[in-house]
């Protein structure tokens, strides 16, 4: 167990840094993940990165961009969803202490809630950010609905099918 990870922070509007960070303690239900996999969003976190997001609650600088995550569960208490070594989709966190967790998935080791979490086949690498294109689903559903619509686009051989040749 680490109690601090490296992450990508937004210092302020077109200054990045990557630092060290301290991590949020674990509570139960949580899951450690080992970040393998981030995209980054050529909309909002652009919009971050260049100082032009429109205003909204949390909305400050330092801040840990990050929603496109992909990782694998390295400590997990019982019963608490995925077990260690499941590959995992993470929405983005609230991981990091003394900045903003603006989506907060852009670091190496990430602490979230096991509900957060969706997991992914281990073959599909890189590719399980794309999950993340259905990312207004995580904040327009409750949990409960968006994890089943989740586990439809990547559960389903055609829909991640569809999914993966519309990226193309």
């Amino acid at each position: 167990m680490t109690d601090t990870a490296q992450a990508i922070v937004f210092d302020a509007p077109q200054t990045l840094s990557v630092r060290r960070l301290e991590l949020k303690p674990m509570v139960p239900g949580d899951l450690e993940i080992e970040v393998t996999h981030s995209g980054i969003s050529t909309g909002t976190e652009r919009l971050l990165w260049d100082g032009s997001m429109p205003p909204f609650p949390g909305l400050a600088y330092p801040l840990v961009p990050g929603y496109e995550t992909v990782g694998t569960v390295v400590r997990a208490d019982e019963g608490a969803g995925p077990a260690a070594g499941s590959t995992v989709f993470v929405p983005g966190s609230y991981s990091f202490q003394g900045v903003r967790n603006i989506f907060g998935g852009a670091g190496a080791c990430l602490r979230v809630p096991h509900q957060r979490v969706v997991p992914v086949a281990p073959e599909l690498g890189p590719r399980a950010v794309l999950l993340s294109l259905d990312g207004l689903i995580t904040h327009t559903l409750p949990l409960g609905q968006a994890r089943q619509a989740y586990e439809t686009v990547f559960g389903d051989p055609l829909c991640l099918k569809m999914m993966l040749d519309w990226q193309a």
